[in-house]
Order: structure tokens, then sequence, then C-alpha cells
């Protein structure tokens, strides 16, 4: 095996081309946020079972390569002010295990780390604001192509929820007919 080498998400070309795809493709990416949106309409609602969730509008990629050094840290989201009532969704767009894959304890402080294996386009749900998750070394042949996001359930909504992540900015909000407008009049209620 060769020797590990840090590429970081600004590093990593991939990421870049995620973050930049509006101003190569508009059409295809327009076409990823209503995938993106019925993924929150068809699974995630009924997976929480609720009528209206906040979502993070914007997904975060990842591309784990081969040989590249573990990305981030362990952390909790509630390290970086993330609302006790969010809940994560993963998910993988290549197949994911071992070393390719994010590392997670099964409850809080349980310590009991263990690799996500799913096939790709399998949602991982897990409530990454009270356990510790992180990415180890690729040491794989395989890529881990995935995106992730955070959703708060309609019944958790409360000002402290949004606090550091606002409705309209960070947070989208999706109910059974779809995804509201930002300048809705149901979006400046909610606000």
């Amino acid at each position: 095996r060769g020797t590990m080498v840090q590429v970081g998400p600004r590093e990593n070309p991939w990421n870049a081309r995620f973050l930049t795809a509006v101003m190569r493709d508009d059409g295809a990416h327009g076409r990823f946020f209503q995938l993106y949106h019925d993924f929150m309409r068809t699974v995630v609602l009924p997976d929480l079972g609720t009528g209206m969730v906040a979502f993070q509008a914007r997904p975060t990629f990842r591309c784990h390569l081969p040989g590249t050094a573990a990305i981030g840290r362990p952390h909790r989201d509630e390290d970086y002010g993330h609302p006790w009532c969010e809940v994560n969704y993963w998910v993988p767009l290549t197949a994911v295990f071992g070393s390719n894959s994010l590392q997670c304890e099964s409850v809080r402080d349980a310590g009991d780390f263990t690799a996500f294996e799913a096939d790709r386009g399998v949602a991982v749900r897990f409530y990454g604001n009270q356990v510790w998750h992180y990415n180890v070394a690729n040491d794989t042949a395989a890529t881990r192509i995935s995106f992730d996001l955070r959703v708060i359930r309609q019944e958790e909504f409360c000002v402290d929820a949004f606090m550091l992540f606002k409705l309209g900015a960070y947070y989208s909000v999706c109910t059974s007919e779809g995804v509201l407008e930002r300048s809705s009049d149901r979006m400046r209620e909610l606000q």
C-alpha cells in the first residue's frame, strides 16, 4: 500500500464539481434538487411519521477517495451548534463498507463504533447530534460517494431549533405537497 494523502473537501476535485454544478449545467443541477426534494417527500416524511420537516437546503456531498486520510475529526453534530432535535440521513451513492464508510456508535457514549455497510442508494438514519461519528483513512480500493443531510420534524420545531441555522436559509421546509418556497406566506409564518 502507498502513503495516505490528505485530501480535504476543498482539495477534492469531485467536491468542487458538485459545488459548482449549477454554473456548468443548470438543468442537471435542477434535476438533482428535484430528486432531493422528492426524497424528502417520499422517503423522509413517511420514515419520520410526520407531515412536515425542516431539512438541510443544500445536502453535504462527500467523496472519500482510496488512499486518502481521514477527513475531519470524530464529532457529534452538537459540537457545531446543531440543535438536539436534528436527525441525520446519510445516503451513499456507491456501495460502502469498511474504511470507505462512516464510522458511528449505536447510542451516545457506547463507544461501539462500526462502519455503516449499505448498497448504493440505501438511506441510513442516525442521531448524529448525539452519537460520535467520523471517517477513517480509506484503505480500500473503492471510492465512497455520498451525501448527507439533517432534518427536524415539525413536532420538534421551536425557537431554539432555529437559533443558529435558520429556516429559509440553512433549512428549507418540505410537506407532503412539496417544498415551500422561501418567499411563501407559510414559510414566513414558520419563521
